[in-house]
């Protein structure tokens, strides 16, 4: 049996310009703010609230054993600011530099948990964002690729990292996670690819670098390791991206 993902026509939707529907609705009343979120309008006239995030749910579950996900993506481009890509039956949400990501980190909590079990990738660089905004991804269990650059996370979110067993590429490019760091990512059995430039790192973090099992390309520029242990690093692994001079 099938179940609307969000309470809206998707052909009328895609029919009519953002402009079309905003001029429509003044966004003042709870029937305007459901319009809004309805039609697939993420800006609204002021920070969302509650109410909103209840809406979002609402909309965004579904007791269908086997979800589409291109329909899911339609439909959440909608909600979100950018387009919701799909490769291979997964979901690849792209939410880099955007001044109100508190509302759209919101928006992630308030997904149904078998839809957060479809998103293999999820991009968050260029946000500010702090240790306690990785509690936000918590359920996106299935996640490959997570993009972390240039953000202010700690070692304390790195303990929050090494829970997403089944990442495959992780960026942490300018981030202080520092040399406390580096051990939880060593819990990653399926990391592959790992950016650290510019994460405040020295030659302390080498012992847990060279104990992620299964990594096999590191970028490591703008850090603090000498020059033998960075060799050292590139007789480990399959490539190194770093400076030597």
């Amino acid at each position: 049996m099938k179940t609307k993902l969000i309470a809206f026509d998707v052909t009328k939707a895609l029919e009519t310009s953002v402009g079309e529907i905003v001029a429509g609705i003044d966004g003042s009343s709870p029937t305007a703010k459901e319009q809004l979120v309805q039609a697939g309008i993420p800006n609204l006239p002021r920070a969302l609230d509650q109410a909103d995030f209840g809406l979002i749910q609402k909309h965004f579950s579904s007791e269908r054993e086997n979800l589409d996900p291109y329909a899911i993506a339609l439909e959440l481009s909608k909600v979100l600011p950018r387009p919701v890509n799909v490769s291979d039956g997964r979901l690849y949400i792209d939410l880099v530099n955007l001044p109100d990501i508190q509302q759209w980190l919101a928006v992630l909590r308030g997904l149904d948990q078998k839809i957060k079990l479809l998103v293999a990738g999820l991009g968050l660089a260029e946000n500010g964002l702090v240790d306690s905004d990785l509690n936000s991804l918590e359920g996106f269990d299935n996640l490959e690729t997570l993009e972390l650059s240039s953000n202010r996370i700690g070692s304390k979110g790195a303990i929050k990292l090494g829970k997403f067993s089944r990442l495959e590429a992780l960026y942490l490019r300018k981030n202080p996670i520092g040399n406390r760091g580096i051990p939880p990512l060593t819990k990653l059995r399926r990391l592959k690819f790992l950016l650290l430039s510019g994460t405040k790192i020295n030659d302390r973090a080498y012992d847990s670098l060279v104990r992620i099992p299964f990594l096999e390309e590191l970028s490591i520029n703008d850090v603090s390791l000498t020059v033998d242990l960075l060799l050292a690093l590139k007789a480990r692994f399959r490539q190194v991206n770093c400076a030597l001079d």
